[in-house]
């Protein structure tokens, strides 16, 4: 297993289901932290993720809503090897 991890000044709501491609979520909703630094507020949203085999991977693009707005957070690509 490894983990994806989302980096965000502000709290936010994710879609209900985050389907990814090839993936096996572990968590169905990502576990969200909270740190205080100078700077601000910081939240951390982690899902835990197994894949099935070494290979190229993609975590398509998905909706995130703050406030009543909807982001759309960018697909991602990587690499699992052996």
């Amino acid at each position: 297993p490894f983990e994806f991890v989302i980096t965000s000044r502000f709290r936010f709501d994710v879609n209900p289901v985050v389907a990814f491609d090839s993936l096996t979520v572990v968590n169905e909703r990502p576990k969200v932290g909270m740190t205080m630094d100078q700077s601000g507020s910081r939240y951390t949203y982690t899902y835990k993720l197994v894949a099935d085999h070494a290979g190229t991977y993609t975590i398509p693009a998905f909706d995130v809503f703050v406030s009543r707005k909807v982001y759309t957070l960018k697909n991602y690509v990587f690499e699992v090897k052996d």
